[in-house]
């Protein structure tokens, strides 16, 4: 039987009399030697960390808001923690429907606003993000390492430059943390084709645990306990029993000081939450969109739904039928892990009629290591292909293949990155500043209520000098849980109790911050927008137009009312 392993390099001492090795080649071979699967995939962070800063450079990414909707996820996840190291408890004193683990995580950037201002702590919530989507590219590489350096650089490259990065960062979203926690779990638990340790596999399971605390998706993931108690029930009762540990300590102390609130909030209003009225649920074509990032090159939509996204979906599943059909190994560990969790994840994002943009980052995080794997399995099966019929003793279309690749690897992260870099300066064009208007408007300490809280953050205006002003940070999050999963835009009626609680929001705040007159973010009826007009005077705010056609929210703007009732 023919051996199919690589022939030993030549060393310059072993070539003939008289022939010299040329210089090129010997630093081209010790480049390709310094090229691990590490050294690859923290190369593929660091290029995601550098498009990130990039991006944080732009006018207004660090330290203003985003545009109508895009940048309101931050100021809940980001106010949540800032109001809880201010001693106002989630769930018990204010709506939030996430687990507390993303309040947790922000938690010691919300006591560094404490000192310095919560736009310093918005700011560093979206320096954190940066780091953490670099980590996970570098992580989705470690974790394909055993499969080569070759896996390494296509899990860790793809997942870091996925072309709609900007979905998730640098603005802050839940999804990779989410991501992250999970990485982490995978990456401490399976080993090639090998289980843990025992106390990687425990720690693994916390990661996992604290994964669910972020996001309750982390929960899709459970397949992977199953498949590690088919290796061995000791370490699959360690990994159980991890995450047990990070998901039920974290959140015990939010659960017991409200229970009834905290089920409610997390659960119950997630199950039930309905689409916008008149909206129908996102078409699958349009998942498959979001899932591979094509939105962001297309904006249109229109080519990339009728050709690219089947293409794409085509060549990717050709690519894993052909990995598990031609390649002459079996499945190691790590790839089963892969392809469990990329079908639990991309699955679990067709179950809810509601569906964001962001969310495709979840199953990409998975996706990039099924598509490692499958092109590692493809690239063995070509390999293998070749050498029963190439012709003894040629090497050079083996070298010519490898230039080849080099070529298109480069080719194809260069176009990636541009892609990147051009959609993200797309998407934070609408960014700007309220600071100067809000500044202007809102004397410091002042208890205010908005329907945007992140405008609030960035103007440093978030927390009131009084411990009985209101402390709402999520409207939409509200309307979820207290008008029966119905969205913000839902035309009524209200329940009674529901307009009663933001009527007296108003009336003991002095000022109220508004993205319209009386914005669909807080249940108006017919009779509170009278009172508030008796109550309340247009003092100012500021306005701002896009007039170019690709921008996402060609208009917005901030409303400061004052409460004339109030001293």
């Amino acid at each position: 039987m023919r051996s199919t392993t690589h022939p030993p390099v030549t060393s310059v001492a072993s070539l003939p009399p008289g022939v010299r090795a040329s210089p090129l080649r010997g630093r081209l071979r010790r480049l390709d030697e310094s090229l691990t699967a590490t050294r690859l995939a923290v190369l593929a962070g660091l290029l995601t960390l550098g498009v990130g800063i990039y991006l944080l450079t732009l006018p207004s990414a660090l330290n203003g808001v985003l545009g109508w909707n895009e940048g309101y996820d931050e100021g809940v996840y980001v106010g949540a923690a800032v109001r809880f190291v201010n001693g106002v408890m989630p769930y018990r004193h204010f709506v939030l429907v996430q687990p507390p683990g993303i309040v947790l995580l922000f938690s010691p950037l919300a006591l560094f606003g404490r000192a310095f201002g919560t736009l310093s702590s918005l700011e560093l919530a979206r320096l954190l993000t940066v780091l953490v989507l670099a980590a996970n590219a570098v992580l989705a590489g470690l974790i394909m390492r055993p499969l080569g350096r070759f896996a390494s650089a296509v899990a860790a490259f793809s997942l870091g430059t996925w072309m709609s990065l900007a979905w998730v960062g640098p603005h802050v979203e839940l999804e990779p943390y989410l991501v992250f926690f999970d990485l982490v779990g995978i990456f401490l638990v399976f080993k090639g084709d090998e289980i843990a340790s025992t106390r990687s596999v425990f720690f693994g399971g916390v990661a996992f645990g604290f994964a669910t605390v972020v996001k309750v998706w982390g929960v899709l993931l459970a397949p992977l306990i199953l498949l590690c108690l088919l290796r061995s029930r000791r370490k699959a009762g360690w990994l159980t029993a991890g995450v047990l540990v990070g998901g039920l300590v974290p959140t015990l102390p939010f659960f017991l000081a409200a229970p009834h609130a905290f089920f409610h909030d997390v659960i119950t209003t997630q199950l039930g939450r309905n689409l916008f009225v008149g909206a129908a649920p996102t078409s699958f074509s349009y998942r498959l969109l979001f899932t591979t990032g094509m939105n962001a090159p297309f904006a249109t939509g229109l080519i990339a739904t009728t050709v690219a996204v089947p293409a794409i979906t085509a060549l990717f599943l050709a690519l894993v039928l052909t990995g598990f059909a031609f390649a002459r190994r079996r499945l190691l560990l790590v790839e089963w892990v892969a392809l469990l969790a990329s079908a639990a994840a991309f699955g679990g994002m067709f179950v809810s009629p509601f569906y964001a943009q962001h969310y495709a980052y979840f199953p990409a995080g998975f996706l990039c290591l099924l598509l490692a794997s499958s092109l590692s399995r493809s690239r063995e099966a070509l390999l293998l292909l070749f050498r029963r019929f190439k012709r003894a003793g040629a090497p050079a279309p083996r070298r010519l293949g490898h230039l080849g690749f080099v070529c298109v690897a480069v080719a194809t992260t260069s176009f990636l990155v541009v892609n990147q870099v051009r959609y993200g300066r797309l998407f934070y064009a609408e960014a700007s500043n309220p600071t100067p208007a809000l500044d202007a408007l809102i004397p410091p300490g002042a208890c205010v209520v908005s329907d945007y809280y992140v405008d609030l953050l960035a103007a440093d205006r978030f927390t009131a000098a009084s411990p009985s002003c209101p402390a709402p940070v999520d409207p939409l999050g509200m309307f979820l849980a207290e008008d029966n999963g119905n969205p913000q835009n839902a035309t009524g009626p209200f329940p009674s109790q529901f307009v009663t609680q933001w009527v007296r929001y108003l009336s003991e705040a002095g000022y109220a911050e508004l993205r319209t007159p009386y914005s669909d973010f807080i249940p108006w009826t017919r009779a509170s927008i009278v009172w508030f007009e008796q109550r309340f005077r247009l003092v100012g705010g500021q306005r701002y137009a896009y007039p170019s056609p690709t921008i996402f929210d060609s208009y917005k703007a901030e409303y400061v009312y004052a409460n004339i009732s109030v001293p």
